[in-house]
């Protein structure tokens, strides 16, 4: 009995210990899985086995990189790296808050100054060799390129490559530091960083910091100077802010010692870029306190040749590098060799793929080399830098980009030249000849010697490089034959696709915040405020839109009116372009607010007929489109709904539903095409207002451009044309012609489901059409 007993006891406490085990592991579990992110428990483990095979110095040194890439992400005050804090300088604001010190902040308000400095009014003279205009940004992104890559951030490295441990060891250390490099999210740094921090205690190797410490020691002397004499001016955070050129020519051999006696030290590339660092700034020295503009020169040459022949040379991906070759392009673009500036704007780009340097300055260089191309006249090039900003560059960057692109991309209507060949184009003789000539009678005079065409597929583009305008020349969807093949004549619509010369992209000025409006308003200021606007409706933040709108319209009234401004035709134009656009988007918001009625009066400023000899046609197109969408919602969404008057919107259906056709009716015939969707509310519309030959008619032009349209999936083009099919024997059996609508019925080739139903709808019709004809006959 006592043994039976004892079995009990022995079995209920192992089923006790087991229940504890069993619970352990899943708190472990859901607890793991919360800090850990996306890590299984398999990775846990083998990550904590690896790193206890590893030392307690390597862990540390790992936790200060990981911190430290956190804080260049915002998520740390400070860095771990003492020496790669700075004071709060001018820039900051702000000294008491905290957040404006963290590094992603600085970054943005240094991009909002570099873009600010690019498009302020120039003043500095050409000749000088350092701007004053780009100095005080450039400086920035230099102490910003600092913070981001301190001398320590090669520690962890320099500790593998130095580790007095055997090669089997050592690729343990280098796959966790690989393994950190691949790191890109904050979330998964975090998670890695608390499994660092789990196992750090248990790691029993003390390590051996005396190999790192004897490298190190040379050009930590270097970049700060002798520990145990702070007061000797010496190292290079010491003497960079002097103006003592031999302490920086000192500081300079020190690190040429210090590569001289460590090769292959992963500190080298610092080292080296360091060096180029030093000799710019003895030019500046020479330059601004020493007024000697020859040695000046002299410096700076020296330096350039470094940076080029040695740093980037050897160190092209370096994270100083995009720091540099911003340095180099920018020196370059202000002393107005533009050209020069392009091959350093594209190494940057290239060296640091999808904006991956830690000052993300690709966006800068993608920006700049569309200006420099604009600035050339090659227009198409800067609008697709332009486009490629918009997915790969910061918010303000894409706010930037989306002004220049309407700057660069928006056509503008100038005329149309009518009864020309058709044969044009299919001419390569006088072509050039021909557009001269009808230019100048719409008052646009070219010269010969300046002119290029090119044919373009069905379109002509011409360049007048005496102003580097850009034409574009099609033929008008209005245009008739008239005659015989030979003999047919076109019109061609003449579009300005870029109406900005170089010397108005190099002067152009943008509002240094584009939601609000300058004290001197103008026409970019305009740009700026319509671009804002859309910003906002693509956000969802219809309200704000809606003010915005309002205010760019208000701009638009008090500078069209203002007397002391270019009344010039092109400026006008200009205007124009950015009212209609402003008033588009203004009704836009008011349809998707549900305010139709507004919406409709909005859109009624567009349709006037004195208006639309001036308003663009692919404006008034969407305008008319937008008229019938919010009519036909009106009447699908606002049935019941009592208007201002006290009417409802179903007493008026019948003039609503006269308003969607006309709508949709004047797209379809002035501007095609309808899209399927719209013409299929269009023929609701027919079938509402009981009018079933018009929905007919409209049906079968669908059911035939669908079957010979090549421009859609042939899934997509059966789904439709079974459901216009279906549609059309609907009408057809609602008006009793059965034969028709079986016929129709008949041609629909969906799934065996959808066969199923239609074939139980044609025999519902002919069971219709027994009883009818049984009843007839009855009646005879």
């Amino acid at each position: 009995m006592s043994n039976s007993r004892g079995s009990m006891s022995q079995f209920a406490c192992l089923q006790k210990t087991f229940l504890k085990a069993l619970l352990s592991v899943c708190l472990y579990s859901l607890l793991g899985f919360r800090v850990f992110a996306d890590y299984s428990v398999r990775d846990i483990r083998q990550f904590e086995a690896e790193f206890r095979r590893t030392d307690q110095e390597f862990v540390r040194l790992l936790k200060h990189a990981i911190n430290h890439r956190l804080y260049l992400m915002g998520e740390q005050n400070t860095s771990p790296f003492a020496h790669a804090a700075y004071a709060l300088d001018s820039l900051d604001g702000d000294a008491d808050t905290t957040r404006a010190n963290l590094f992603p902040n600085r970054l943005e308000k240094a991009d909002n100054q570099f873009l600010d400095i690019f498009y302020a009014p120039k003043h500095t003279d050409r000749k000088a060799l350092v701007f004053d205009e780009s100095r005080s940004v450039l400086d920035e992104y230099r102490h910003l390129a600092d913070m981001a890559t301190p001398l320590e951030v090669a520690d962890i490295h320099e500790y593998v490559r130095v580790l007095p441990k055997p090669s089997s060891v050592k690729k343990i250390y280098r796959a966790i530091v690989d393994r950190f490099q691949e790191l890109i999210s904050i979330r998964d740094l975090r998670a890695y960083l608390s499994i660092v921090q789990s196992v750090e205690d248990t790691v029993s190797d003390l390590g051996d910091l005396n190999a790192l410490s004897r490298v190190r020691q040379d050009f930590h002397v270097s970049e700060y100077g002798p520990m145990e004499s702070p007061g000797e001016l010496f190292g290079f955070k010491r003497v960079f802010m002097s103006s003592d050129l031999a302490a920086l020519e000192l500081t300079r051999s020190s690190f040429l010692l210090a590569l001289d006696n460590n090769n292959n030290s992963e500190y080298m590339p610092h080292a080296r870029y360091r060096i180029g660092d030093i000799l710019l700034k003895q030019a500046k020295v020479l330059l601004y306190d020493l007024k000697d503009q020859e040695a000046a020169g002299k410096k700076l040459a020296e330096a350039i040749g470094w940076y080029r022949g040695t740093a980037l040379a050897l160190h092209p991906q370096f994270s100083h590098a995009e720091y540099i070759w911003l340095w180099l392009a920018q020196l370059d673009y202000d002393k107005g060799h533009i050209a020069n500036a392009l091959p350093s704007y594209e190494n940057l780009v290239s060296s640091f793929p999808r904006n991956s340097g830690p000052l993300r300055l690709a966006e800068n260089a993608i920006f700049m080399q569309s200006i420099c191309n604009a600035d050339l006249g090659y227009f198409a090039d800067a609008r697709n830098q332009l486009s490629d900003l918009l997915t790969l560059g910061s918010g303000l960057f894409r706010r930037v980009a989306q002004t220049q692109l309407s700057r660069f991309g928006l056509p503008v209507f100038k005329f149309s030249i009518p009864n020309v060949d058709a044969s044009i184009f299919d001419s390569e003789g006088n072509v050039t000849d021909i557009l001269i000539e009808k230019f100048g009678e719409f008052g646009e005079l070219l010269s010969e010697d300046s002119v290029e065409v090119f044919l373009n597929n069905y379109a002509f583009i011409l360049i007048d490089s005496s102003t580097n305008y850009v034409y574009n020349i099609t033929k008008s969807r209005g245009s008739d034959a008239v005659g015989g093949a030979v003999q047919e004549k076109i019109k061609l619509d003449v579009q300005l696709i870029s109406h900005f010369g170089v010397t108005d992209l190099a002067s152009s000025q943008y509002a240094n915040d584009f939601n609000k409006l300058s004290t001197n308003p103008s026409r970019q200021t305009l740009e700026s405020v319509v671009v804002s606007a859309d910003v906002l409706r693509e956000t969802g933040d219809l309200t704000e839109a809606v003010l915005a709108y309002k205010k760019a319209i208000d701009l638009y009234n008090h500078l069209s009116q203002d007397s002391g401004r270019n009344k010039s035709f092109t400026y006008l134009r200009q205007l124009d372009e950015w009212y209609h656009q402003a008033l588009l988007n203004l009704s836009r918001c008011y349809c998707e607010l549900g305010k139709f009625d507004v919406c409709i009066s909005t859109l009624g400023q567009f349709l006037l007929e004195e208006a639309q000899d001036v308003v663009p046609s692919r404006i008034l197109r969407e305008a008319y489109l937008l008229r019938g969408d919010s009519y036909y919602l009106k009447v699908t969404a606002g049935k019941e709904i009592i208007g201002g008057g006290g009417v409802s919107y179903s007493e008026n259906r019948i003039e609503n539903y006269e308003q969607v056709i006309s709508s949709y009716e004047q797209v379809k015939n002035e501007f095609p095409p309808l899209s399927l969707s719209r013409n299929n509310r269009l023929i609701s519309m027919y079938i509402a207002l009981d009018v079933p030959e018009e929905a007919i008619n409209l049906v079968k032009d669908q059911i035939g451009y669908l079957k010979s349209s090549r421009m859609i999936k042939d899934g997509v083009r059966q789904a439709e044309l079974d459901l216009s099919y279906r549609l059309l024997g609907a009408i057809y059996w609602s008006i009793g012609d059965h034969n028709e609508a079986i016929v129709a019925y008949e041609q629909v080739q969906g799934g065996s489901d959808y066969n199923a139903d239609v074939k139980d709808i044609v025999v519902q019709i002919q069971d219709l059409q027994s009883k009818l004809a049984q009843i007839q006959n009855l009646n005879n």
